[in-house]
């Protein structure tokens, strides 16, 4: 009943009965303004005519075209409305500003002369096209190691938070209360009293219901600086569909950790849900901790509305054993390229023998579904693991959805039996890989602030390899015979699930 009590009362559920609201009025408005008057009826259904058209002309992938179409042809009076809210992808003009003016502020120098040591022609071009398309640097003296499961990723970052001597930087999408939690703060506070400077960036949505209302103040008596992404609002706002998904964690400027990974107790296993929680993290230990200071900085800036006044004193030269090539990169909706799909779609392209693939949620759009195919016809062994226990149920669907296509080309999709499998990895011919926050799926390809890392050669890629073929043995292999096998109620409501597939 408690539980029931405080959901009742909580931001988020006050929040959607009110937007709810407000989305009944408007339509109670129009209806009785088309039901009384056939002419505004008439100019509602010209509108929603000439955006389908529209539509049908512009530059739009047919994904979105055959969605938006069908929507205009069947809801001809809202639907106009809708699209104008909910189609645009970009940005508000103001923050797109902001952003361009923090990037300014807060530049590294873009180094791309290790391009000069790679031999592979793909790789150069994958490179070439991450440091063009999100102005980072392509690094070296900069060593990774790879985290399996949530339990050996929180020991070390717990150990290593407690040797911060000058700053700590947090960037999560969901902080939860618990154990996880209450651990790390008790390092945070104490670091604080020694004069640490620490900041906390955490995302409105990612975290609401999970926190209490006067989380910000508590941090702020024990000195601990801390900032909320994009704040859900009681009216309709299509920003909101904009997310902090990131998950970034720097210590000193000289360590920095990332991967699919949240501060929450489910992720370590210390709370079960859905089973055992596998999920994915990477540690990078030296220059290209510069990269990921940046990507912090930009973003706490971003939300504030100031830009760091001397933003060069968090940049460590600190070095460390040279592992392989190392591109940390983020992503985000202001940007005119996919950096992220296109950045898989460049790995999954030049790929000469593999590509295995993690991914908590298999949505991918006709381009990378094109991309797989090809490659998985012309002899390359293509494999992706999803999770067999589900934590969304239309997502599931979803990703279900596309098992037919992309196995009867020869993609070979196991499910992880044993739980939810979390963890967002791309790797490839034991050469390169990406370890980051982006799932394959439509919202971190257009929708979502990410960020990843992007490896060539280092060492831990049999590491990541070796877990890989470890987690395919723990799962099920969906075959022909399975999707066959499935009822005419199954098909025809995965099917029907796929439609939404460019929401989700």
């Amino acid at each position: 009943m408690k539980k029931i009590i405080k959901f009742i009362s909580g931001k988020l559920f006050i929040t959607c009965i009110l937007i709810l609201l407000q989305i009944i009025a408007y339509f109670m408005m129009f209806y009785h303004i088309s039901r009384y008057s056939p002419y505004i009826y008439g100019f509602m259904t010209f509108l929603s005519v000439f955006f389908a058209f529209k539509t049908a002309i512009g530059n739009l992938q047919s994904d979105f075209k055959t969605v938006w179409i069908f929507f205009f042809i069947s809801v001809p009076i809202f639907s106009w409305i809708i699209y104008i809210i909910i189609r645009k992808k970009k940005l508000p003009e103001r923050k797109i500003k902001l952003l361009k003016d923090i990037d300014k502020t807060i530049t590294l120098p873009k180094d791309t002369s290790l391009l000069n040591f790679v031999n592979d022609d793909n790789i150069k071009k994958q490179m070439n096209y991450i440091v063009s398309t999100t102005e980072h640097s392509i690094y070296d003296k900069t060593s990774s190691k790879f985290f399996p499961m949530g339990e050996c990723f929180f020991e070390s970052l717990e150990k290593t938070l407690k040797k911060a001597e000058k700053f700590i930087f947090l960037e999560y999408f969901i902080i939860n209360n618990g154990n996880v939690w209450n651990r790390i703060l008790d390092i945070l506070k104490n670091k604080a009293k020694n004069g640490v400077e620490i900041r906390i960036l955490y995302d409105d949505i990612g975290t609401i219901n999970l926190l209490p209302y006067n989380f910000r103040k508590n941090l702020e008596k024990y000195g601990i600086k801390s900032a909320k992404f994009n704040p859900l609002t009681p009216y309709p706002d299509i920003s909101a569909n904009y997310r902090d998904h990131r998950k970034i964690a720097v210590i000193d400027g000289k360590y920095a950790y990332t991967g699919g990974i949240n501060l929450s107790d489910e992720y370590s296993n210390e709370k079960e849900r859905f089973g055992i929680w596998k999920d994915y993290g990477i540690l990078i230990k030296g220059k290209a901790v510069r990269e990921m200071t940046a990507l912090f900085l930009k973003m706490w800036d971003y939300n504030i509305g100031k830009i760091e006044e001397n933003p060069n004193k968090y940049f460590s030269d600190y070095i460390s054993e040279n592992d392989g090539v190392v591109i940390p990169f983020g992503a985000d909706p202001s940007r005119k390229e996919n950096t992220v799909k296109n950045a898989y779609l460049n790995i999954i392209s030049s790929a000469r023998k593999y590509v295995y693939i993690t991914t908590p949620y298999l949505i991918p759009d006709s381009e990378i579904v094109s991309a797989l195919k090809l490659a998985s016809e012309s002899g390359i062994d293509i494999r992706i693991i999803v999770p067999h226990i589900p934590d969304k149920w239309y997502v599931d669907a979803v990703t279900k959805s596309n098992y037919d296509v992309l196995i009867k080309s020869g993609v070979k999709i196991y499910e992880y039996r044993y739980g939810f499998i979390h963890a967002k990895s791309v790797i490839s011919d034991d050469e390169s890989a990406i370890i980051g926050t982006a799932n394959f799926d439509y919202r971190s390809f257009y929708y979502l602030f990410e960020n990843l890392v992007f490896l060539y050669k280092p060492n831990s890629i049999k590491d990541i390899k070796s877990d890989f073929v470890k987690t395919m043995y723990e799962s099920i292999e969906i075959s022909e015979k399975d999707i066959e096998n499935r009822s005419f109620f199954k098909k025809s409501y995965y099917s029907f699930m796929k439609f939404f597939s460019i929401f989700m």
